[in-house]
């Protein structure tokens, strides 16, 4: 099944300082949070602003963290002020994921990214599709099979059969012995998304 509007206008180019990578965000309750990889923001303060890439360039966007994942889960949690994309639900949840099962990554690697008017202003980002290879017994990181390259950090992981559930964030990617890009992607997944909101 392809990636549907859901994900896609879901997902954002983002900046903070000298770090650019990719973010996604989702509604829950009467808030909405945006979502990204640690190593792109840490350590940022609550009185540090965010820039997400719209019409060319960049704007500051209103956050509230609300937390960091523990040690080397690759996870940060900001509240926002607005949503971008209210009418566009995502699930944050493992459910139904399975070991070589197919999944999406969305981001922009190398800050490439296409534009379209269907998107408001805002970047389309890449799409890569790649199976899962393992999941740790704690279900605290996980490992694909795919591609992955600088900018895609941040980005969101989805069910092939079911884009609009996010299963985990892209972090990194393993280098080989040569120190190229072996193709084993490092993920974190969903549910410390959800430990970071205590639910």
């Amino acid at each position: 099944m392809p990636v549907t509007s859901n994900i896609i206008q879901r997902t954002f180019h983002l900046k903070y300082g000298s770090n650019v990578g990719s973010c996604f965000i989702f509604p829950r309750g009467d808030l909405v949070y945006l979502v990204t990889a640690k190593h792109l923001v840490f350590p940022i303060r609550s009185i540090d602003s965010l820039e997400i890439e719209h019409d060319s360039g960049w704007i500051e966007i209103e956050t509230n963290l609300i937390g960091h994942g523990k040690g080397e889960e690759d996870v940060s949690v900001f509240s926002l002020k607005e949503d971008l994309r209210s009418d566009l639900p995502l699930e944050i949840s493992m459910a139904g994921m399975t070991l070589s099962g197919d999944v999406h990554s969305l981001g922009f690697p190398f800050d490439m990214k296409t534009t379209h008017a269907l998107n408001y202003g805002y970047p389309f980002p890449f799409v890569n599709k790649a199976s899962v290879s393992a999941i740790s017994e704690t279900r605290d990181i996980l490992f694909l099979d795919g591609q992955n390259n600088p900018g895609f950090s941040g980005g969101p992981i989805v069910l092939a059969d079911k884009p609009n559930q996010v299963v985990g964030i892209i972090c990194s990617y393993q280098l080989s012995h040569e120190n190229v890009n072996s193709g084993i992607v490092q993920a974190c997944p969903a549910n410390v998304i959800n430990r970071i909101l205590g639910t």
